[in-house]
């Protein structure tokens, strides 16, 4: 079995008067010749993803903070409690960001910041803790479990799986099946090729657009607006 670990690239380490805290910004790359699906592990912060077209690498910006101005103590715990990498098993690229959360003792915040480019055809599955997700720009098969924060997504070629606890969802253009099983937050969808299937706890519902089968295992608590013929706008408002 193939395995490569990216060591990775340091492009910023500084205190950060916007933040109130210590900022270390990394970078890991690596050759996606061989690979076919990234996996992420992500802890708290944001998660920005992008296809890239005609493109055979992936890049990871992470941006870690902690809330501490003393960079020597700072650094120390990055050093000790940081999970941060990226590494290739045979055709899977898998990323780990994250830090244990017992240990900060800075009010607990802390965070890592994930800005991702990945080639547009690779297949993508999510394990997200807090932080927002958004994806963009992807023709693979996408699947996410997420925990807490709203979860955006558009352009997706593939079937999408959604498994989220609280947060709002948006997602538009789908070229696949769409599957949503969902706990608290308002839901919005539109422009789906394939079917979609909701399973709703709290919120609101509103679909606009989609070409085969409408399934609602449960609504849960909140209004559900659909539409199989309509736009994305009818959708967003």
């Amino acid at each position: 079995m193939r395995n490569v670990l990216i060591v990775t690239i340091f492009l910023a380490t500084v205190p950060s008067t916007t933040w109130g805290g210590y900022q270390e910004v990394r970078e890991l790359t690596l050759d996606t010749q061989e690979i076919e699906t990234m996996t992420i592990n992500a802890g708290n912060g944001h998660l920005n993803v992008v296809g890239v077209s005609n493109s055979n690498r992936l890049v990871v910006v992470a941006t870690i903070r902690v809330s501490t101005d003393d960079e020597d103590k700072a650094r120390q715990k990055i050093a000790r409690h940081v999970t941060l990498t990226l590494q290739q098993h045979d055709e899977i690229a898998e990323l780990r960001a994250y830090t244990n959360r017992s240990i900060w003792g800075w009010g607990n915040r802390r965070s890592i910041d994930l800005d991702v480019r990945i080639p547009e055809s690779m297949h993508l599955s999510i394990r997200d803790g807090t932080g927002s997700i958004k994806i963009e720009n992807v023709s693979g098969n996408l699947s996410v479990v997420d925990g807490t924060g709203s979860v955006t997504m558009k352009d997706v070629g593939g079937n999408v799986k959604i498994k989220d606890g609280t947060g709002s969802m948006s997602i538009s253009s789908v070229g696949g099946d769409l599957s949503v099983k969902d706990g608290t937050g308002a839901i919005n969808i539109c422009d789906v090729e394939g079917g979609v299937i909701i399973d709703d706890g709290t919120g609101g519902i509103k679909i606009a657009g989609y070409q085969n089968e409408l399934i609602i295992v449960n609504a849960g608590t909140g209004t559900v607006n659909h539409d199989k013929n309509g736009s994305c706008l009818q959708a967003a408002n």
